[in-house]
């Protein structure tokens, strides 16, 4: 049943060309800027969904005497991330990121420029998801002097050779060898942690640092155990900093809180000194973005009705016919709803073709791989193919029920002579309205026994 529905809307759909393709262009143009609209909107929600952990930032608010307002940032102090660790019951692990950029590796005669590298604790790797390639992920950044390379920059250093074991250097003011233990996947576009080269801490780390309360020159991230109370955990940062500044009322001068790491990139737009929080997005706007493709949707879909109800009077002898044979308004209905399904399906192919050949500008534009979001998220093919499906739902409805509501005798009689009554409906019409005519202007015979 349902293949004859589809059998006559293709029909329908080649017989009227003109309209069929304004009909199809104008929704595909529709679909094509809402999905466009909907990746971007996908990919900002996306970032840092790859880590399985409960993990969050620590961050500041500083209020020195002086200062108008207080100011969020998103350093901290180094002794934060073990005192924390060893106080708090609820805190697993913990990691501290120093990043430094332009670093310089050389091996043998080949020099390579990376532009992010970051120092952390040996516990990075257990926390954060990224995969290697090769490697111990437990023990990998466990010594002095190891240090983890991306996919990427293992190959542009090393070739095809094999880079783990391999001593590489570093040529600043002094030369620092280091020992390559790791290969980690190139980083995606959608994490805010963006690297070339993980760096065992403990190669740097000078005792002095374990008291260096008061500099704020890195960021700390904790592993927090399921279920935890953030909220009762931040009330007692408070006597945490009046335990370790304890000189004067320094520790007034901050408070402590707690960013989960799926909220950073997105939650984060009134914290400042964020260095390595790639693509810092606001949130908001990207609920903005959302409205805004649901409106230019709405604008496609309502436009598409109105199409189809302005073809109503060229529809209606088809109605009339049909009706006039027993077809049910029901089946009318589905009739008409398979034509404005088969035509989103067809609007969905052109929206498609669109979008591709619209990406890699909007990329450009927006420095982002939208693309992304469609290989990490197996679900939005299926979303948008039901989106589809919804979308000729509600915007053939109302021309259904409008069009399978005419009542043949109605739109029969308002039927206009085709071909001066030579085509058959015609002259059928025409005689049975001259019969009717008849019969009701002449009064009835009386018969003379009456």
């Amino acid at each position: 049943m349902f293949k004859n529905y589809f059998k006559t809307a293709w029909r329908n759909l080649r017989k009227n060309k003109v309209y069929s393709v304004i009909n199809i262009l104008g929704l595909a143009i529709g679909m094509a800027a809402c999905i466009v609209i909907m990746l971007f909107v996908f990919y900002e929600k996306s970032f840092d969904r790859m880590h399985s952990k409960n993990i969050y930032r620590l961050n500041e608010v500083q209020k020195f005497p002086g200062m108008v307002a207080s100011q969020k940032v998103a350093l901290s102090m180094f002794p934060m991330g073990s005192t924390i660790k060893a106080e708090f019951p609820e805190v697993l692990n913990f990691t501290r990121i120093r990043w430094d950029g332009k670093y310089q590796l050389t091996y043998k005669e080949k020099r390579l420029f990376l532009p992010q590298v970051f120092d952390v604790d040996t516990s990075m790797l257990a926390m954060f998801d990224f995969p290697l390639v090769k490697g111990d992920r437990a023990t990998a950044l466990l010594k002095p002097n190891s240090i983890a390379l991306t996919a990427s920059a293992a190959r542009n250093l090393f070739g095809a050779e094999d880079p783990i074991g391999k001593t590489i250097y570093h040529y600043s003011t002094d030369t620092v060898l280091f020992t390559v233990t790791a290969v980690v996947a190139d980083v995606p576009s959608n994490s805010q942690l963006q690297f070339d080269a993980l760096i065992s801490f403990n190669t740097f780390i000078k005792p002095k640092w374990y008291d260096g309360w008061g500099g704020n020159w890195l960021n700390t991230y904790f592993e927090l155990a399921p279920n935890t109370n953030v909220a009762a955990m931040e009330r007692k940062f408070p006597d945490y900093l009046k335990r370790h500044l304890s000189n004067g009322d320094g520790w007034k001068f901050y408070e402590l809180f707690l960013l989960p790491l799926k909220d950073v990139h997105a939650g984060a737009a009134d914290i400042g000194l964020d260095y390595i929080n790639y693509q810092k997005f606001d949130k908001s706007y990207t609920n903005i973005f959302t409205v805004i493709a649901l409106i230019v949707l709405t604008i496609a879909c309502i436009n598409f009705m109105n199409l189809s109800t302005a073809r109503s009077a060229e529809r209606a002898r088809e109605v009339g016919i049909r009706k006039s044979v027993r077809a049910l308004r029901g089946q009318l209905g589905v009739q008409f709803l398979s034509e404005t399904i088969l035509l989103s399906l067809l609007s969905l192919v052109l929206a498609l073709g669109l979008v591709v050949l619209a990406l890699p500008s909007v990329n450009a534009l927006s420095q982002r791989s939208l693309g992304t979001v469609l290989f990490q998220q197996k679900w939005i093919p299926l979303v948008v193919l039901l989106g589809t499906v919804v979308v000729g739902v509600v915007s053939g409805l109302y021309p259904a029920v409008y069009l399978s509501s005419f009542q043949p005798v109605k739109v029969l009689k308002g039927l206009p002579q085709i071909g001066k009554n030579k085509s058959f409906c015609g002259m059928f019409w025409s005689l049975g309205s001259s019969r009717v005519r008849s019969s009701s202007l002449s009064p009835p015979s009386l018969s003379s026994g009456s």
